[in-house]
């Protein structure tokens, strides 16, 4: 009987857990990029009871939480009407660096140019990409991506093509010379992609981390080998359901509101045992 109490309690443990993840998926319907999540339970077996014969049979002792799931079906894509914002349509990950250099992952493609042309996202982190001025013709695969810095006085009427080329005019060229008015290709977004990408550690911010078991990240132009594409100006959102969530919200109400009735039931059937004593 005692055994029952201690299940209830993981029961609600267990479903207040879901609630919580449940409540994030809501809180973030708006937010870019943002991949909704579940989670998944399994049982508790440690609890043996003889039946008679050679093998006892196992009793479960509750609930516990087996682990966290991603879904990273593709979001709707929202026109914004901002050139630097990018949406992948399809796998992979925009990669940013810190001031220290530590790489980033994030499906949220906000981008904008920052006072020293710098492309960054809301946290101020460096968008990656590949120089087309040094490197106007890529090898493959193609080299370690570097910070996306446009030269702004210089570089004008900055434009992203749906390959994620960031494309200007040079200024410097004076009229009439070869190329004045014409648009010179700048940098290319570089995307990355993951063996595992339910083992990445989701950090806050839209940021997710390589770890160990996702596997080492591939980086790579729009569009080759499993890379999705990118469209310019408009962003990815987020893929949270909200009639699915509500219909979880209603199952996991309903889950704790039963294994509260498990902990109060087993206390009255307590409560009838210390009366038989008296």
């Amino acid at each position: 009987m005692m055994g029952s109490l201690y299940s209830g309690i993981t029961g609600l443990s267990a479903n207040k857990e879901k609630m919580n993840v449940i409540g994030d998926n809501i809180a973030n319907t708006n937010t870019p990029g943002f991949k909704s999540a579940s989670l998944s339970f399994a049982n508790i077996v440690n609890s043996a009871v003889n039946s008679g014969g050679f093998s006892p049979n196992q009793i479960g002792n509750g609930v516990q939480i087996a682990g966290v799931n991603y879904n990273w079906a593709q979001g709707s894509q929202e026109a914004t009407g901002n050139g630097t914002d990018l949406s992948i349509s399809g796998d992979g990950f925009f990669i940013v660096n810190d001031d220290d250099g530590n790489a980033f992952y994030t499906r949220a493609g906000n981008f904008s140019f920052d006072k020293d042309g710098y492309l960054v996202n809301p946290s101020g982190y460096f968008a990656q990409g590949y120089d087309l001025i040094a490197n106007p013709v890529l090898p493959d695969p193609p080299p370690d991506p570097v910070d996306i810095v446009i030269d702004l006085d210089r570089y004008k009427s900055i434009n992203v093509d749906n390959d994620g080329i960031f494309n200007g005019i040079d200024s410097t060229i004076p009229a009439g010379d070869p190329g004045y008015g014409e648009m010179v290709p700048l940098f290319q977004v570089s995307l990355a992609e993951f063996s595992n990408n339910n083992e990445l550690t989701k950090l806050g911010g839209n940021l997710w981390a390589e770890t160990v078991e996702s596997g080492a990240s591939i980086h790579g132009i729009p569009g080759s080998g499993n890379l999705g594409t990118v469209t310019a100006g408009s962003l990815e959102i987020s893929n949270v359901d909200l009639a699915t969530e509500f219909v979880n919200m209603i199952v996991a109400q309903r889950a704790f509101q039963a294994n509260s009735r498990v902990i109060t039931t087993s206390d009255e059937m307590l409560q009838e045992l210390v009366q038989i004593k008296r």
